[in-house]
C-alpha cells in the first residue's frame, strides 16, 4: 500500500549518501595513504567500493523481503532468535557510537586547522576545547534527527557534495602531477593495500543507513533495493577522484 506521505527515491539515496560521506574521509584518507598504501590508496578505494556494493546487494534482498524498522537487527533477529539479535544490536549501537565520535573530532580538528590560516592563537583555543566542541557537534546533530528533518539532512549531503565537487574540480582545473600507484615503494608493500582496503571500508558501508528508512519509505520493496545500489555505485567515483585529487595536489613528501 502507497505511504502518501513517505520517502520518495530521492530521499532514501540521500539517506544512504548521509549515512556515509562525512568530513572524517580526509582523516581516514590521510593515514591510508601514508602509513599504508601509499598511492595505490586508489586501488583500495576502487575495491572497497566493490565490497560494499556486493554487501548491499544482500541488504537489498533483505530490506525488500522485510520491509520494517529495525534493519539488520530484524533480519537477525528472524534468522537466529532474539538473544543473538539483541548481542548484535548492542554492537551495532557500540559502531554508531564510535562512527559518531570519528565525524565529530574530525569536524573539529579541520574546523581548528581552517583558522590557523587567521591565527595560531585561534587554532590553539579550539583545540584546547575540542572535546566540548565535538560534543556539541554530536549533541546538535542528534537534536536534528530526533526532530526527523529530512530537510536538514539532504541539505548536509547535498552541501558536502558540492564541497567535494568544488575540491575535484579545483584540483583538475589547478593541474594534477602524474599518479603512479605500483611505481614507487608503498608503505607497507601489498599487504599494505590490502589493510588499506578494511581501514577505508567504513567510509562506504554507511550505505546500510537506508535499510532503517524502509518503514518510512512509499515503495520499500522497489525503492530501497535502488537506493542501496545506486548510493553504493556514486560512493565509489566520488572517493576515488577525491583520493586523485588530493595525491595529485600534496607533495607525497608532507606529512600531517
Amino acid at each position: 500500500m502507497k505511504r502518501p506521505s513517505g520517502f520518495k527515491l530521492f530521499d532514501v539515496v540521500i539517506a544512504g549518501l548521509s549515512g556515509a560521506i562525512g568530513v572524517e574521509i580526509f582523516v581516514l584518507l590521510n593515514y591510508a595513504y601514508f602509513n599504508l598504501a601509499g598511492p595505490a590508496i586508489l586501488v583500495a578505494l576502487v575495491l572497497s567500493g566493490i565490497i560494499n556494493l556486493l554487501i548491499m546487494l544482500s541488504y537489498s534482498e533483505l530490506s525488500a523481503a522485510m520491509p520494517m524498522v529495525g534493519g539488520e537487527y530484524t533480519y537477525i533477529k528472524t534468522a537466529y532468535g532474539g538473544y543473538i539479535g539483541f548481542i548484535f544490536g548492542c554492537f551495532r549501537w557500540l559502531s554508531v557510537i564510535f562512527a559518531a565520535a570519528l565525524a565529530a573530532v574530525a569536524f573539529v580538528y579541520q574546523f581548528a586547522y581552517l583558522f590557523s590560516a587567521i591565527s595560531s592563537e585561534i587554532q590553539t583555543a579550539i583545540m584546547d576545547q575540542s572535546w566540548l566542541l565535538a560534543v556539541g557537534v554530536v549533541a546538535v546533530m542528534g537534536l536534528a534527527e530526533i526532530k526527523g528533518s529530512k530537510k536538514f539532512g539532504s541539505f548536509i549531503v547535498i552541501a558536502l557534495i558540492l564541497l567535494f565537487a568544488g575540491f575535484i574540480v579545483g584540483g583538475f582545473v589547478h593541474g594534477l602531477s602524474e599518479v603512479n600507484l605500483f611505481s614507487t615503494p608503498l608503505p607497507l608493500g601489498t599487504p599494505g593495500v590490502f589493510a588499506a582496503i578494511v581501514y577505508v571500508f567504513p567510509m562506504f558501508i554507511g550505505t546500510k543507513a537506508i535499510v532503517a528508512t524502509a518503514a518510512n519509505t512509499e515503495k520499500p520493496t522497489k525503492d530501497i533495493p535502488k537506493a542501496l545500489i545506486l548510493s553504493s555505485i556514486i560512493l565509489i567515483p566520488l572517493y576515488a577522484l577525491l583520493a586523485l585529487v588530493a595525491i595529485g595536489t600534496v607533495n607525497p613528501a608532507e606529512t600531517f
